[in-house]
């Protein structure tokens, strides 16, 4: 993949974040020379939880990375809905 289709994929997995990502739950995107990593942060479901951070997303580049944290936040919320 050359480095223009990798930035796009990257603004347009940036922007259905912005889009997607349920109320509460956020996204950042840590950035250093040869690296990258995702961070989500999911919001407590009782007053027992504290915030739970994830960044261990599987993924080939950034892009990636984002969309399965984004389904991740998606599912989580789907199933504590209800909680």
């Amino acid at each position: 993949m050359d480095m223009k289709d990798a930035n796009e994929r990257t603004g347009a997995a940036i922007q259905r974040a912005a889009r997607d990502l349920p109320e509460d739950y956020e996204l950042t995107i840590e950035v250093e020379r040869g690296s990258g990593t995702v961070k989500l942060f999911i919001p407590p479901v009782s007053d027992e939880d504290g915030v739970r951070v994830v960044d261990d997303f599987c993924g080939d580049d950034i892009a990636r990375q984002i969309d399965n944290a984004v389904l991740m936040a998606m599912e989580h919320a789907e199933e504590n809905s209800g909680a």
